[in-house]
């Protein structure tokens, strides 16, 4: 029993010298408030959900995943709408992918870096994930930052393999006296994954009459969906007009992206019935490739500054985008002819579509005192989204210990462009469809530990996939409601956390979600060693109503309508242990405890049954001179 003991002692000792004591004001500043920073959140160094190093858990809302880990994922609430512009409509592996919209830089002034990884053992379904964010001043005038991510997860499923690696770099510079400002930044992301159609016999497991996961029977054994992303940012400003009462700058912003994205969608061994359109019976392989080379421009005239005391602000520009579209069709036939001699033919198809949209916006912000008030707008122009418009307006009102805000929006948008034209070998098709309006109202009360939002939106000829996996819209008014709660309280040692959300629409028929969805944490605190050591064991609880979910179309990366599978109604329980020495995180999580014990009905999308029983651990660790 000593040398456990032992090297457990050496273990903590180690970390408590390695681990830094001195503090340091980091700050997480989205690429697209470099010239503002209103939006800058501190870096939680605390003991507060170190493992959830998964993207799609970490994204703030309820999903439905395909079970495995970096697989397309759904969000099961809907979310409110924040710009006007062109999208081409894939967005169920966009969690993964890094870009300049959803990076980040840190604001520090000494040099910081983040290490993470994290393992789940396994013989044939282990997974790995490796992080490393860094961050460092050089000199007064210079900041650069690099961050790097490789996620490595086999699944419990045959075919259900997913690599998902991102690298991004950025460098700032900004004169001694901050009147000029200039940020570039580069990112990249490569998602490789297997994709198996899901089950083929969904009663095999949930009668649990498999030995091994691996032997379950799905419905493509070679197919697969890669994603290539790289893209540049360059933003920078230059003041124009200082106040030196007020320290308020006018200035004049420039942002240029340019960015890459191509998905292709494989698979040598296509079965004759899954697929909803085929060119013929007798396709022996598909290739697909979509590519999508955006160019976006944006200059303003702005008065926004983070350290501004004036009562009010502006800003005044436009958007300039260039969308360029490629569709490459590759398909190998296996024809027979008159003689019963077989032949291989091959077809392949290449078609150019150019966008191009001019938006300009206006946006300001009104305080007085604790009271602020935003409005904004925005219209389109341009061969597609023409006539696209954004109007929304927040009122916040700050109290002593709570925060009360409402937003309106009105906006009108085109569907995105793949419920329009889209050609792959597998979906084809050429509408016109109408667009489609919202008009939504938000309402948000914030404390110190509980926020609460009610959020209710009409909807007018909303867009979605049929059961035939084909575009349609529903040109009457859809209601939608949500009402969400999510905070903990704190008992001596114990804490209890919820997020709870309550869904409700009009036509469930189309809008297909939950009614409810709620996720209950329940953990206690030990301090030890002095307090040198901080410890936390729990358990969380997460559970769905049951609905129609919607099911999943590996070759156009979408989901569609179905009426066959009803999921949900179960429970999944996870439980953690986690400890910090200093600024060291390690934790050890048993996900998906209750697998076998409450039954094996934890289907999320039909057919994609999610991961079972499985032991993970890792370190997350902060560094900084």
């Amino acid at each position: 029993m000593k040398t456990p003991i032992s090297l457990i002692a050496i273990f903590l000792s180690t970390l408590n010298a390695l681990a830094q004591t001195d503090s340091t004001d980091v700050y997480a500043i989205p690429t697209n408030s470099f010239y503002d920073n209103y939006y800058a959140t501190p870096i939680d160094t605390s003991l507060n959900n170190p493992e959830l190093f998964d993207r799609q858990k970490c994204n703030g809302d309820f999903i439905n995943s395909l079970g495995n880990t970096g697989l397309a994922n759904r969000c099961l609430v809907i979310p409110f709408i924040t710009s006007t512009g062109f999208t081409f409509g894939y967005d169920c592996f966009d969690h993964f992918v890094s870009n300049a919209s959803n990076s980040y830089f840190l604001s520090n002034v000494k040099p910081f870096t983040i290490i993470t990884f994290t393992q789940a053992p396994g013989n044939n379904r282990n997974e790995e994930f490796f992080k490393a964010v860094h961050s460092q001043q050089l000199g007064k005038t210079i900041a650069i930052g690099a961050s790097f991510n490789f996620l490595n997860s086999k699944g419990f499923l045959v075919q259900q393999h997913a690599q998902n690696a991102n690298f991004s770099a950025n460098f700032r510079f900004k004169t001694r006296n901050h009147r000029y400002g200039l940020l570039a930044m580069y990112c990249h992301s490569r998602i490789n994954a297997e994709e198996n159609g899901g089950l083929s016999d969904d009663y095999s497991f949930t009668s649990h009459s498999f030995s091994n996961y691996k032997t379950l029977d799905v419905n493509l054994s070679d197919a697969s969906n890669l994603i290539k992303n790289g893209n540049w940012l360059f933003s920078h400003y230059l003041y124009l007009v200082k106040n030196d009462s007020t320290n308020n700058y006018l200035k004049i912003k420039h942002t240029l992206k340019l960015s890459r994205d191509r998905r292709i969608y494989s698979d040598n061994q296509p079965p004759i019935n899954y697929y909803p359109y085929f060119y013929s019976s007798s396709t022996s392989s598909i290739f697909d490739s979509v590519t999508v080379k955006d160019v976006c421009n944006n200059i303003a005239l702005s008065s926004f500054d983070f350290n501004s005391k004036k009562h009010f602000l502006f800003e005044i520009g436009s958007d300039f985008n260039v969308h360029n579209i490629q569709y490459f069709l590759f398909s190998d036939k296996a024809v027979v002819n008159a003689n019963g001699i077989r032949i291989q033919s091959i077809q392949s198809e290449l078609n150019y579509y150019n966008i191009f949209n001019i938006i300009p916006y206006a946006k300001c912000k009104l305080s007085i005192s604790s009271l602020t008030f935003e409005p904004e707008a925005s219209v389109s122009f341009g061969n597609y989204n023409l006539g696209d418009f954004l109007v929304k307006a927040l009122i916040s009102y700050q109290f002593p210990k709570i925060n009360l805000s409402a937003q309106f929006l009105s906006a009108g948008n085109d569907a995105p462009w793949m419920f329009n034209s889209l050609q792959t070998t597998t979906a084809y098709w050429s509408n016109n469809l109408n667009k489609t309006y919202t008009n939504s109202l938000l309402i948000n009360a914030a404390t110190l530990h509980i926020n609460c939002n009610i959020y209710y939106s009409l909807i007018n000829n909303f867009s979605y996939l049929d059961q035939n996996i084909t575009p349609q819209q529903f040109s009457s008014t859809i209601h939608y409601l949500s009402a969400k709660i999510s905070g903990y309280h704190s008992f001596k040692k114990f804490e209890i956390g919820a997020d709870l959300v309550y869904q409700y629409t009009s036509n469930k028929s189309i809008i297909r979600i939950p009614d409810f969805i709620g996720k209950i944490t329940l953990l206690y605190k030990q301090p030890m060693f002095k307090k040198a050591l901080t410890t936390q064991i729990g358990i969380d609880c997460y559970y769905n109503t049951p609905f129609f979910a919607e099911a999943y179309m590996p070759s156009i990366r979408s989901f569609y309508l179905q009426d066959d599978v009803k999921t949900g109604k179960y429970f999944l329980f996870n439980l953690f242990f986690r400890f910090q020495v200093k600024r060291a995180r390690i934790f050890v999580e048993c996900s998906n405890i209750s697998e076998g014990w409450l039954g094996y009905n934890f289907i999320g999308v039909p057919h994609y049954p999610l991961n079972g029983r499985q032991i993970r651990f890792g370190l997350n660790w902060f560094f900084h001179d």
